[in-house]
């Protein structure tokens, strides 16, 4: 939770590992930009179904290994918000 207290706050998130699940998906973000609010031709907007995300400090050695756009096979793994405080690895359960 403090993970995402920071990111609302638009603070330094906390030097931890957060483990993080959305079984029922969500109703859409910016894979780029963790303040957008709505879709634009330029800010990568994906729906993502059940997942389960890995985040904080604790995550940032993984996120190398991982492709920093959504992949076509929408199953597998990516880093959402790459380059900023924020990024994660986002894992889809599907």
């Amino acid at each position: 939770m403090s993970f995402l207290q920071s990111w609302m706050m638009n603070e330094d998130p906390p030097e931890t590992l957060g483990f993080v699940y959305m079984l029922l998906g969500d109703e859409g973000a910016s894979n780029t930009d963790p303040y957008a609010e709505s879709e634009t031709s330029d800010n990568h907007w994906v729906v993502t179904g059940p997942h389960v995300m890995l985040l904080g400090s604790g995550a940032k050695p993984l996120l190398d290994s991982y492709p920093t756009e959504v992949p076509e096979n929408a199953g597998e793994p990516w880093v959402m918000w790459p380059g900023t405080p924020y990024a994660h690895l986002m894992m889809p359960t599907n």
